[in-house]
């Protein structure tokens, strides 16, 4: 369970490009909710910073922040999130196998060379895999 989530999580950060900055509304609330999901598993703050390449007093902060919105100002804080709270408990989600070669040949930052060496120890990586049982 809590691997599937964080992969759903992933995957919503990586699609809405929630990893970077941007004051909208909307994003800052999705990003909020995330962060409380992930900590509901039990993810460290710095664990869930790493995520949205934020810090952990960041990551602190939007968990008050979405606490504070579920008490004031609810209904238009869950218009918002309802695609994800749908995605998160809802779906049945399979997460297609990765390309190894055109991930670090997209890589344009050390971020996103961060994010491919945490989807290999993630094990996201078919060709990977598959090479490694042909070279033993």
């Amino acid at each position: 369970m809590k691997n599937d989530l964080i992969e759903r999580v992933t995957y919503l950060i990586e699609r809405d490009e929630l990893n970077k900055r941007n004051r909208r509304k909307e994003n800052i609330y999705k990003k909020c909710f995330l962060m409380n999901q992930l900590r509901k598993e039990e993810l460290t703050f710095n664990e869930i910073g790493a995520y949205f390449n934020q810090h952990h007093a960041s990551v602190i902060h939007n968990i008050q922040t979405h606490k504070n919105l579920m008490q004031c100002n609810k209904e238009e804080y869950l218009d918002v999130i309802r695609e994800y709270m749908v995605f998160l408990i809802d779906s049945k989600y399979i997460q297609q196998p990765r390309d190894i070669y055109d991930d670090v040949n997209g890589c344009t930052s050390l971020y996103k060379l961060l994010r491919v060496k945490r989807w290999i120890a993630e094990g996201r990586y078919k060709k990977l895999q598959d090479e490694a049982t042909l070279i033993e």
